[in-house]
């Protein structure tokens, strides 16, 4: 970075945060965090509680939802925006959460049904972009999408398989809080804070895990279910604003699979900061690019991104 661009990168950084809105993503923080932590609670000996499963599996929605209303907004049933279909299949999310975070057999069953709501979510509400946007492709465009949704969903798996889920759940916390200013500065503001209201509650509920490692027993289970749920509701606000906005395809995708980072080998605190300090520097890079290619503010209305 030249010094010539260093006062405007300064200058877009101090605009982008006197828009910032902290009231939402605080709320939902609150509600997920909650919901998370009585999740652990109810996990009960096999780390699989039915209990504990749908507490889990409802934070991401519950955040989402919360989110939402402390942005004076609601969601529309039956739905009419992006956002409310991406609400909406986040609560179908809920069923998928429970599967995987249950026994194995269920979990194949979760995958399946994981990935046709992704399927349905980019496929039957993005009807407006078919002919004008996507050029009749629109076979390659939502493999790509849901296939992406898809991946992040696995890694999840994964994390919980080596016994990351704190570690896990930080990537994520890291990953949707990069997303926050990647959609905000590229034109979506409400997305940027239902990004931040996913990231909060995982983020202190990976570092509650962390700071007590005895919480980590039987946690696993809890993890995929919270995962699955996060990733899909990540994936809808992304996607709002790589569709109906200005946020790069190349930005969304990188956010989103930054966290399969967390999969490289080393069993030690330090290898785990280490994936971690690289899950962030991959995820600065969307955010830097929108900063860099922010305009001057408009002398004729607020500047950070549209509702």
């Amino acid at each position: 970075m030249s010094i010539a661009i260093v006062p405007d990168f300064l200058g877009a950084v101090s605009t982008a945060l006197e828009n910032a809105d902290p009231v939402p993503p605080l709320v939902g923080t609150a509600v997920g965090t909650v919901l998370l932590v009585l999740a652990l609670c109810f996990r009960g000996e096999s780390g699989r509680g039915p209990l504990g499963l749908g507490l889990a599996a409802l934070a991401g929605l519950a955040a989402l939802v919360a989110a939402l209303y402390a942005s004076d907004l609601s969601v529309a049933v039956p739905p009419k925006v992006f956002r409310d279909w991406t609400v909406v299949v986040t609560a179908l999310g809920v069923l998928v959460g429970v599967l995987m975070g249950a026994r194995p057999a269920l979990r194949v069953a979760g995958l399946l049904l994981g990935a046709a709501a992704l399927v349905y979510l980019f496929s039957v509400p993005t009807k407006s972009l078919h002919g004008r946007y996507w050029d009749g492709q629109v076979t390659l465009y939502v493999a790509c999408l849901a296939g992406a949704g898809v991946l992040a969903m696995l890694v999840r798996m994964g994390q919980g398989a080596q016994g990351r889920t704190a570690e896990g759940m930080l990537a994520f916390a890291i990953s949707a809080s990069m997303a926050a200013p990647a959609v905000g500065l590229t034109g979506t503001g409400v997305s940027a804070g239902l990004a931040g209201a996913l990231a909060g509650g995982a983020g202190l509920f990976g570092l509650l895990l962390m700071a007590r490692p005895g919480l980590r027993e039987r946690s696993d289970g809890i993890g995929r279910a919270a995962g699955t749920v996060q990733v899909i509701a990540l994936v809808g606000v992304l996607a709002t604003g790589v569709l109906y906005a200005e946020t790069p395809k190349w930005s969304g995708a990188l956010i989103l699979l930054a966290p399969c980072l967390t999969l490289l080998p080393g069993k030690s605190t330090p290898a785990a900061l280490v994936r971690l300090g690289l899950v962030a520097a991959v995820c600065v890079a969307p955010v830097i690019a929108a900063l860099l290619g922010q305009e001057p503010p408009s002398p004729y209305g607020a500047y950070g991104g549209y509702r």
